[in-house]
């Protein structure tokens, strides 16, 4: 059974319920560019390093709007360059085909990726 309490859905199962974790988006928009930075939930305020990488998921970056998977799916058809941290929005990105699997980095197995349309 779901239950929707604001923008997070929960699903109860066997009388335990799972937590479904949304993905928070926030546009910046820079010289005619709609640049869409996008991270899991669960990860907005932390930081990641992998030897002399640093994955830092900072709020004033990341944390916009908080939105289900299927307003993930609309909110990329308007983005020019991506800005992408977690399993979740990048499995979507990678889904709708706006990434190639081998261009994902993984800093401390969380997966990053950027996209950039290019026009020429």
């Amino acid at each position: 059974m779901k239950q929707n309490k604001g923008n997070t859905e929960y699903i109860f199962i066997k009388g335990r319920d799972l937590k479904m974790r949304g993905i928070y988006v926030k546009i910046h928009r820079l010289r005619g560019e709609v640049i869409l930075a996008a991270c899991d939930e669960n990860l907005v305020g932390k930081v990641f390093r992998d030897g002399p990488i640093i994955l830092n998921v900072k709020e004033d970056f990341y944390k916009g709007k908080l939105v289900s998977e299927d307003e993930f799916r609309e909110i990329l058809r308007m983005a020019t360059i991506m800005n992408l941290v977690g399993e979740k929005c990048v499995k979507i990105a990678l889904e709708e085909g706006y990434l190639d699997e081998d261009r994902i980095l993984y800093v401390q197995g969380v997966p990053h990726a950027q996209m950039a349309w290019m026009f020429l």
